[in-house]
This record gives structure tokens, sequence and C-alpha cells, in this order.
């Protein structure tokens, strides 16, 4: 049942009906406020245990315990105008105020399918200072440790809306300041600018040019971007050379780890013939350990190569080449080319901007795998939609991840973690859900077709086994990735109990 049903009838249920005058306005016969409070009074609220000793609030989960009306009481404030916007770290949505508490929920009111899966509406007593409005990096939800900082704007105190390593005289950019909210993230936005400056401004090829150029000369052909291959090697960027043959290959890295396909697939997939070159770009700080990764797997490949000097190899017998540059060298590169050309320089700044983000602390958590999942699982727990006790965490070949049972009910027992080679064959999500449990009833016969029917089409089978994406909507906050999960809890819930 959609809200917007339940908020109709309630509003009839307590004797609001509405009259249309005869300039067309819509007013409240009654003006009569929703009796919100009385429901409030009267609901289960639950403490949310994992939080107690962090950030202290209580929920109730809307269907299991009976609340649609309050649910639908809540978003018709909220719709009302209501509702105020206030930032938890770099989460912001809007809040209700009501007596000594602030009202929330996970998602927009407009978003709520109650026949789609359960939700949860929380609570928290107000601290009566800043932390009710603005919560921030250095806060503790402790009542009694008082928010010594002032509020800072979304992108950081004045002095701070620089790019965060710390540069004041280089503000972060537009860009930069809204790629985490968005998918596919910093990494696939970095790329996409990239080849659209390349593109654009054929100048700025020059800058790329000169760092290939021990192995190799640019061809006149376009850049195209994630052209997947049959064996699923998918690179950034692509160049191929004026007789059409793949001939550069470029790998941007911020802080994901390596996949398996990097980097002897790659250098497979380029022609043993004529130059061509694979080059991984990343932070500076963290060339010094890419590097020697990338010939540890061409020892552990038994590829003979020779050092041709500034982090370049060639591979014996071939035309191929493998390298690593940072990308502060290669924007400054094409920066040189571009001088005569004010909006490539201005294109340029939104991209180092980006970069600069990127390879700050404060881009580098966004991108942390075990954060993602240790924070959708504390949602998970604290709705009553996930439960860990007796499970542990068990990272996988592809990335972090836990054991976990999953759903109101029936909690099936599946890992939730990081996948990136699926995220690489796919680009629907980097958080999977491994179901390989079909051990009740008919499972494996009639809610395993199921699940993949409904889940697909990026559901990935392997065997018994199926691999379902956890997509957010919208952006890749961890409250997104967990509303995501509890719509798979409540299907595989639906599933079983049908």
């Amino acid at each position: 049942m959609r809200l917007s049903t339940i908020v109709n009838s309630r509003l009839r249920i307590i004797g609001i009906t509405t009259i249309r005058t005869e300039e067309g306005d819509v007013e409240d016969a009654t003006r009569r406020r929703p009796r919100i409070m009385e429901l409030i009074a009267n609901a289960p609220w639950r403490e949310a245990v994992t939080y107690r000793d962090s950030w202290p609030h209580e929920y109730v989960v809307v269907r299991k315990d009976g609340q649609e009306e309050l649910l639908a009481a809540f978003c018709e404030r909220i719709g009302r105008g209501e509702g105020v916007e206030c930032r938890f770290f770099h989460q912001t949505r809007r809040y209700l105020f009501l007596d000594d508490h602030k009202y929330w929920i996970m998602v927009e009111c407009d978003a709520i399918d109650l026949d789609a899966g359960d939700h949860v509406l929380n609570r928290a007593r107000l601290y009566r200072d800043r932390r009710d409005f603005v919560i921030q990096g250095g806060d503790t939800g402790r009542r009694g440790d008082y928010p010594g900082e002032p509020a800072r704007l979304p992108g950081g105190t004045a002095a701070e809306r620089t790019d965060p390593m710390g540069d004041s005289e280089k503000p972060r950019t537009l860009l930069a300041q809204l790629c985490w909210r968005f998918h596919p993230g910093t990494e696939g936005l970095a790329v996409e600018a990239l080849v659209y400056i390349l593109d654009r401004y054929p100048a700025s090829i020059e800058g790329l040019a000169e760092l290939v150029a021990p192995a190799m000369g640019l061809s006149a052909q376009p850049f195209e971007t994630e052209v997947v291959a049959p064996d699923g090697t998918r690179p950034d960027v692509l160049q191929r050379g004026d007789d059409g043959s793949e001939r550069l290959f470029i790998e941007a890295k911020f802080y994901a780890p390596l996949t398996r396909n990097q980097p002897v697939p790659y250098l497979a997939r380029l022609p043993d013939k004529g130059d061509s070159v694979l080059m991984f770009l990343a932070p500076a700080e963290r060339v010094g350990e890419l590097w020697p990764e990338l010939l540890r797997r061409l020892d552990e490949s038994d590829k003979a190569y020779s050092d041709r000097g500034s982090r370049c190899v060639a591979i014996d017998g071939t035309g191929k080449h493998l390298l690593v540059t940072d990308w502060t060298t290669l924007l400054d590169n094409m920066e040189e080319r571009l001088k005569d050309f004010p909006s490539g320089l201005a294109d340029l700044r939104q991209l180092r901007g980006l970069v600069r983000f990127a390879e700050s602390g404060e881009g580098k958590s966004a991108l942390a795998g075990d954060e993602l999942v240790n924070r959708v699982t504390e949602i998970g727990k604290a709705a009553g939609w996930l439960h860990t006790r007796g499970l542990r965490a068990a990272p996988g070949s592809s990335g972090f991840g836990r054991y976990a049972h999953l759903g109101y009910r029936y909690k099936t027992c599946v890992w939730l973690g990081v996948n990136l080679e699926l995220f690489e064959q796919f680009r629907s999500s980097q958080l999977w859900v491994l179901c390989d449990d079909w051990s009740v009833g008919d499972w494996d016969e009639r809610v395993r077709p199921a699940l993949k029917d409904r889940m697909s089409p990026n559901v990935h089978e392997e065997g018994r086994a199926l691999w379902v994406p956890v997509v957010p909507e919208g952006s890749t906050r961890a409250d997104n990735y967990a509303a995501a999960l509890e719509r798979i809890a409540g299907i595989l819930d639906e599933l079983v109990e049908a």
C-alpha cells in the first residue's frame, strides 16, 4: 500500500476534510491538527541497542508494530513543511521536532511503499545544543559532551571549504562537493570527467601523450569508457589505434584494491604486435605501494619484462607496456597545454578538485568497504531486519564482508559484503548479498528462481548460489544501501511466506 493512501485514510479518520473555494484553493475545513502525540504515546518504542554508547535513539518498525497511522501522521507533518533539515555527519534529511524528541525516517516519504517492505521510524531525545541540528566530525552522542566547535558549512567552515588536503588557496569544487552523493561515485566521475576533457580539448591530449611517449604515441581516435570484453575485463578508459585495435588502457585507482583481472588479463587483451600501454592512475602516496604489487602479479604469472624506468616495464617479446603514474602529474601536464583555453582550464579545475577530494582522508573513508558493510549492518540490526548473533565477519577474496541473518521473519543466512569483481562486471553496486542457504522447505525449487526473477537483470548465479546486488537509490550513502538491503529482506520474507 502506498503511503499516500494511508495519509488520505488518516485524514478522513481524524475528521480533516477539504473544500474547494471559488478561486480553486483547497482549504482545511476543520483546521484540526493531527493527534500525533497520542499515537506517539501509544507506540511500542524500543531502544536501538547497537547505538546505546554512540548515538542513542529509539525506533518502531512500522508494519511489524502496526504503526502505519503514526508513519502517515509523521509524513503528513513533513508534507506540511514542518520538517527541519538537519545534518548527521554527511547525511542530510528532514526531522520533525515534537516536545523533547526529534523524529526521522531513512527515506523520503513519497518513496515509501509498505507493500514492498517495512520501514523504521526513529526518534532521539533532544540535546538542547547544536547537535540537534548539526552533528559533525569530532562530536559524540554523550549528553555531557557539549560540542565545542561551531557548526561547519556542508563543505566545512569558511576556512575549511577547501580541498580536504588543507590547501586554503584551492576551494573544493562543485563536482567534488557533490560526487559522494551520487552513483557510481568518485572514481567513475573522475574517469568520465577525464575523458570529457581529453575529447573536448585536443590540446590536453599532449599532456597524456608525454607520459606514454616512452612506450608509444597516441592515435587520433576518440577515448572510450568501460568497454567490456568477453573475458570480463573492463578498462576505465580505452583508445584505439588508427587501425582500430585497442592500444591504450587507463585504469583509475584511488583507494579501491586491484581486482583479479589487474594487470595480467588486461595486458593479455592488448595486441601482441605493435606498441600498446596499460596505465594505472593513482594518488601520489599510493603509487609506491601499487607498483610493487603490479610487478608481483606479473612475476606470479611468469611474465618476463624489462624495466624502462619511471615505473614503466615492457613485456618481453611484445609491444605491451605497463606503467603507473599519479593523478597530479597527469593533470599538471594537461594544464600546461590548456593555458590558452579558459574553459578547458575551468573544466580541469573541477576534475582536480574531485581528485583532491578522492585522495583526501574524507574521500578515502567514503570508499572503504569495511566501513560501508559495518554501517549497513548497524542500521539493519537497529531496525530489526538483520541479525549477527553467533555469526562472524568473513572477508572474501573479492572484498570485506560478514555473515548475517537477513529478514524479519525467516532470517535467511547470507553473506553481506563487497564484491569488486562483480562490481567490475555489472557496475550496479559494490555491495552484494550471497544467498546460498536453501535448506528450508522448497527454497531451492521455488524461492531461488523467484528471487532471481525479482532481482534481475544484475543477479549473478554461481551453481546454486545467487549473488544479489544491493543497489542504492540516488546516492551511495550507507542509509540508502541499508534501505535497498531492507527491500531484499522483505522480498525474501514475502517469497518464503507465499
